[in-house]
């Protein structure tokens, strides 16, 4: 699978940038003139605490293979007990930097999608699953299409049941990512401002316990809504939502400016994003009670 540091977490770059003290506001740009694409050993040698502490931290799937990899490898100590998350961390934090390792650990970086994709499809009840690992998958439901495909039902096809839920659901992500796009339009600017920020909060908090499994490193706007069930009926308002979470997006990124000049940058791409969402949705829509 070809790597490509667009595809990375947004925060995730950010972060990555920053701990390499390169500029945080291009930081796609920047890892990829420092470390190439897809990126060289160095990328592991001066960033392995970060990607240990941080990014294999908050992915248990891929955590548990680089683990199972690394103690194949005879590294780190082999007496400690990996099968929790607590194990986990602790033996890495007893693996040393090393040629094996920084080639074990670049090389599911590189692959995450693909190894992620491989975890979500486990069949519930395989070997292999542990304390802290993602839920399983039941191998005989419909898989869900990425990338901009939804799981798109009629109202036939779902019972009352499945389709009230997918409007509810559809309906409190609406709502929410809307009232951080009317926070923002009323802040006169300050879009760092505390009302903003609660309404943002409160999106990616409801995000992070409903859809926990599509969550990276933190919540983000748009995390889960490939996971959402929608009716054909409700293209509009799922337009609605992804147009939002492009806003709660910009808005998230404020906060990890650190320069008086990435923060201008950032709300200047709040604006551009706010004005779109407003100009496309002015009236909210509509959802339908069945």
């Amino acid at each position: 699978m070809t790597f490509f540091w667009a595809n990375v977490s947004k925060r995730l770059a950010r972060e990555l940038a920053q701990e390499a003290g390169l500029k945080v506001a291009h930081a796609t740009r920047e890892l990829t003139a420092k470390y190439g694409e897809p990126p060289t050993d160095a990328f592991v040698r001066d960033l392995w605490p970060l990607l240990r502490d941080r990014w294999l931290e908050m992915r248990p799937g891929i955590c548990a293979l680089v683990v199972a990899d690394l103690r194949n490898a005879g590294l780190g100590d082999g007496s400690i007990n990996v099968s929790t998350k607590v194990g986990r961390r602790a033996y890495l934090q007893s693996c040393r930097l090393s040629k094996r390792l920084t080639a074990i650990v670049l090389a599911a970086f590189v692959d995450e999608k693909r190894l992620m994709n491989h975890r979500s499809t486990k069949v519930a009840g395989s070997p292999g699953e542990s304390e802290g690992q993602p839920a399983a998958v039941d191998s005989s439901a419909k898989p869900v299409r990425k990338g901009g495909s939804l799981r798109l039902v009629a109202s036939g096809q779902v019972g009352a049941v499945e389709r009230d839920e997918a409007l509810y659901m559809l309906a409190c992500r609406a709502v929410l990512t809307r009232t951080v796009c009317q926070e923002l339009r009323e802040s006169g600017g300050n879009f760092g401002g505390r009302r903003p920020r609660i309404a943002l909060d409160m999106l990616l908090d409801w995000i992070a316990e409903n859809y926990p499994n599509s969550v990276y490193i933190e919540p983000n706007s748009d995390d889960g809504i490939d996971e959402m069930v929608v009716p054909k009926e409700c293209q509009e308002l799922l337009g609605e939502i992804r147009d939002g979470a492009i806003v709660g997006s910009a808005l998230f990124m404020l906060r990890t400016a650190d320069k008086s000049y990435e923060a201008e940058e950032d709300c200047k791409n709040i604006q551009e994003k706010l004005n779109a969402y407003w100009q496309a949705h002015d009236s909210a829509v509509n959802v339908p009670w069945n």
